[in-house]
């Protein structure tokens, strides 16, 4: 099988290697299986030698106890043609960026007692920098905010053709096809503002990081507008001139942010810098230690838990999740345009989950 990450010598040799890869696969080696949004070898990380994680429900915050199998969800990387024909190719693809990922990060992980600690390689490099790209956009929230923009943005577009009872009671919901099309806009987008940052492995001295369903979180600063990955969207509107969406709780953008947080397991986190701050000095690892890590661990899971959809999860022992205080969850997403019955609607929808696959 081609190998994703070989270099290519030309655009014509990479798009070739791309199509000897999807010949390679079975299209459908994994239609009707459960696809882990954060990877099992992510989770495998964070859970206890019987593969199981303590899991708090993100609007609820009620704990329970669940094995890794349990946080997946049938077919949310499985494509339908238009016959309605099911496809996993895109899943398959997942796994070569997983797989390349997990193997650099078990060299800086788990080989520390036979090497000292050093820097990325350019091949880590890229194999982290695409696998965190792919976690900031693969995920439930993306999904979820591209069906409330679709649904308000036909609803805007043909008030003068559906009725009020229409406008009220129908849902116009995108096919997941569509935001498996936009991944590769939206990952590469995320890649270019990881890419130009140095990055490093931040350690605790102590098993005190959480996992969530949205793991790449954006630290300072504060007085960033709010932002999501597309941050504002302007179209004719009735009540207003313009409408705009915003991210409620996203205060900042992966342009503006100070750094990209990434945990990879209780003790560790990746961690890229400033914008424009790779190559100017070496990227070591950095250990924190007693109320250092503290510190560091409740402001990393503060935004884990503000970004997570439905879960929030951490090693069984974690000596303080079961305590810790869930604010209530912001809406995924808030529309202003002067305050029209449309936007209202989508402001109030408390739906977290993306709708499931559908054929058709």
């Amino acid at each position: 099988m081609e190998d994703l990450y070989a270099l290519a010598i030309s655009e014509k040799d990479a798009n070739q290697r791309a199509e000897n890869w999807l010949s390679s696969i079975d299209p459908h080696a994994m239609v009707g299986s459960r696809h882990h949004i954060v990877p099992r070898f992510h989770l495998e990380r964070f859970a206890d030698s019987r593969g199981q994680l303590a899991v708090r429900n993100r609007t609820t915050g009620v704990t329970t106890r669940r094995a890794i199998r349990d946080l997946a969800v049938k077919d949310f990387y499985t494509t339908a043609s238009e016959d309605g024909e099911l496809n996993s190719s895109f899943e398959s693809l997942l796994n070569v960026i997983e797989g390349a990922a997990a193997e650099a990060i078990r060299s800086h992980l788990d080989l520390e007692a036979f090497a000292h600690p050093r820097e990325f390689r350019d091949d880590e490099r890229l194999k982290l920098d695409t696998y965190a790209a792919a976690q900031a956009v693969r995920g439930m929230r993306v999904r979820r905010q591209h069906e409330l923009v679709t649904d308000y943005g036909v609803k805007l577009m043909n008030q003068g053709i559906l009725s009020q009872r229409d406008l009220r009671d129908l849902r116009f919901i995108p096919h997941q096809n569509d935001h498996i099309k936009m991944f590769k806009d939206l990952s590469e987008g995320a890649f270019v503002r990881l890419a130009d940052r140095e990055a490093r492995v931040v350690r605790l001295d102590a098993p005190l990081f959480l996992i969530c369903d949205e793991p790449v979180v954006l630290l300072g600063p504060d007085s960033a507008p709010a932002q999501g990955l597309d941050p504002q969207a302007h179209a004719k509107g009735t009540s207003s001139e313009f409408v705009h969406l915003s991210r409620p709780g996203a205060r900042r953008g992966m342009d503006d942010c100070e750094e990209v947080v990434l945990p990879l397991s209780p003790r560790a986190a990746l961690v890229y810098g400033p914008r424009g701050s790779r190559g100017r000095r070496p990227a070591m690892p950095m250990r924190f230690h007693g109320s250092d890590a503290l510190d560091v661990a409740e402001e990393i899971n503060g935004l884990l838990i503000n970004s997570a959809v439905e879960w929030v999860a951490s090693h069984p022992e974690h000596p303080t999740f079961v305590d810790m205080p869930f604010p209530r969850p912001v809406p995924i997403i808030h529309i202003e345009d002067g305050g029209s019955p449309i936007s209202d609607q989508t402001n109030a929808d408390s739906r977290r989950r993306p709708h499931r696959l559908s054929r058709s």
